[in-house]
């Protein structure tokens, strides 16, 4: 009983023992699907780890379980709290699925601890003898080359992005110079872009790679449109910084909290009949309205539907519990008949962006200038 008891706690200290060791390193992941991929196809994958010791770590070998796998790994010590990497190659001329795995072997104090990672996926042959029910994969062109980086593209524009929510854009790229470049993960000077990451983030004379840029809306500078830079770091001697830009309009999400304490904006009418006025004669008229919300109105702008009609806020900005008034003014001109314009007043009430208000007017030619062909007529 007694031997059963000590064996049992001996194996629990050296399951312990065993994973205090193999934690001297970490993984941002220890696997990788391809998902499906055409025959010939570029086939990299690049598994980062940190050295969470408190000692340096020395990648003592790496193997892969089959020749079709080439790898590659951080050849010198990773100092503690530094970053290493294992990189992988996987041929893809071999027709079918594929399940490999990569053995990584460290030296910390002499104690030699692995690691596996695993690579898998389904390579498709695209030939004519090959599978002909899956189409070649598209041909992508680089035409944007920033230093030995060449992009598909430099600028996105994902349109409209609520603020609530967050979103990814991708950028694709290919290393058209001669050495391997890095691109690292450098926190970005706005804080609407969370993350910029590279797959692979070593990229290979003639790689393509895809450029991954997360943002977080929430984060955004003011509701409306925008443009953004992205600036990429690289190890490229042609230059180590990248610019993309990217573009769109932000749509602000409200809480409820931030609902109850935003402004309302509300009319005493929004329709106006002048009734009928003669030629020439000009109508005002005043649009009283209220702000009845809790935090400042500020009105953006008021426009008429024509150049007739002038509308002119009396103030920008009305304070919770405050009036104001937006003033028309209609010419009536050479506008004879029934006349209907509208005037478009855009604030910042959330429930009511954009308010519509009316004005209707009748105009007669003046009786006593009837038939009257002008100046010139008169004199004679």
């Amino acid at each position: 009983m007694m031997k059963h008891f000590l064996l049992i706690i001996f194996s629990f200290i050296f399951t312990q023992w065993v994973v205090a060791q193999t934690e001297k390193i970490k993984f941002e992941k220890l696997k990788h699907d391809f998902g499906t991929i055409y025959k010939g196809e570029k086939t990299d994958i690049t598994f980062e780890f940190s050295n969470v010791s408190s000692e340096a770590v020395q990648l003592h070998n790496v193997k892969a379980s089959c020749g079709c796998t080439t790898p590659n790994w951080s050849k010198e010590p990773v100092a503690p709290g530094a970053k290493g990497y294992v990189s992988a190659s996987y041929d893809s001329h071999r027709v079918g699925q594929f399940n490999k795995s990569i053995t990584v072997i460290y030296d910390t104090s002499g104690i030699i601890q692995p690691v596996v990672l695993t690579i898998s996926g389904n390579v498709l042959d695209t030939t004519e003898e090959g599978n002909h029910n899956h189409p070649s994969k598209p041909i992508v062109n680089y035409n944007f080359p920033q230093g030995n980086l060449s992009f598909e593209k430099v600028t996105e524009e994902i349109g409209i992005i609520d603020t609530d929510k967050k979103h990814e854009v991708i950028f694709k790229l290919k290393n058209m110079g001669k050495e391997t470049i890095r691109v690292f993960e450098e926190p970005q000077a706005d804080l609407f872009f969370t993350m910029v990451r590279a797959f692979p983030n070593y990229i290979q004379p003639g790689q393509e790679a895809t450029l991954m840029v997360s943002m977080d809306a929430a984060k955004y500078d003011k509701p409306g449109k925008f443009s953004k830079k992205v600036l990429v770091k690289t190890s490229d001697i042609a230059g180590e910084t990248k610019e993309l830009t990217v573009s769109g309009e932000f749509n602000k999400v409200m809480t409820a909290e931030e609902k109850a304490q935003a402004p309302n904006i509300e009319f005493d009418n929004t329709e106006y009949d002048a009734g009928t006025v003669i030629e020439g004669e000009k109508v005002v008229h005043k649009y009283v309205f209220r702000n009845t919300g809790k935090s400042d109105l500020v009105i953006e702008y008021a426009k008429g539907s024509c150049g007739c009609t002038v509308a002119e806020p009396k103030e920008k900005v009305i304070p919770a519990g405050g009036s104001s008034e937006i003033t028309a003014t209609f010419d009536s001109q050479g506008r004879f008949g029934e006349n209907k314009k509208s005037i478009s007043v855009k604030s910042n009430d959330p429930d009511n962006e954009m308010v519509t208000l009316q004005l209707k007017v009748k105009v007669d030619k003046d009786p006593f200038h009837a038939g009257d062909t002008g100046p010139v007529e008169k004199l004679k």
